[in-house]
């Protein structure tokens, strides 16, 4: 082994002679303290977020690497059914077989750009609900498609009922 293979190696040779300053002894408790007045103090310090109070979700993650989690439900007869999910990509529930379909892309067709146009401009959009429970929601949407003419002030009990079965 050469000299230049030598001080690249992991372990030091025992024949090299012992570096300048070092007497060849190893003392455990000088080494102890030469490390801890070598480390400077460090502070911590925990930036809060004034509305952090907030945010109720208790398994919030708070590193930039979080991905949304989306549902969509469909009412089928008298119960929610998850139809799609998206983590990501977009995927789709069989009904026939009941499974996940394979994950893929979403898309939009122009079509469907042209009813979501036609929804917000006649559905009902409430974006900031202070509510706190489905019947609650429930009529604040009706409410709203019955201020916009959507519907029909004799169908607005018809409309909580389909909306709220008990």
């Amino acid at each position: 082994m050469s000299s230049e293979e030598e001080s690249d190696s992991a372990f030091p040779s025992p024949t090299r002679p012992t570096p300048p300053g070092h007497s060849g002894n190893y003392d455990l408790e000088q080494s102890r303290q030469e490390e801890d007045s070598n480390q400077a103090i460090q502070n911590i310090v925990i930036h809060t977020d004034p509305e952090a109070y907030l945010n109720l979700n208790t398994n919030a993650n708070t590193r930039g690497d979080a991905q949304a989690y989306v549902e969509l439900n469909e009412l089928m007869g008298n119960s929610w059914q998850e139809t799609g999910r998206w983590v990501g990509y977009e995927e789709n529930l069989n009904p026939a077989t009941g499974k996940w379909g394979p994950s893929h892309v979403s898309y939009l067709t122009f079509k469907s750009l042209i009813q979501l146009r036609k929804i917000m401009s006649t559905g009902a959009i409430i974006l900031d609900l202070q509510a706190s429970s489905l019947s609650a929601v429930a009529e604040k949407v009706v409410d709203e498609l019955l201020s916009k003419g959507e519907i029909r002030a004799t169908d607005r009990d018809g409309l909580l009922r389909a909306l709220l079965p008990r």
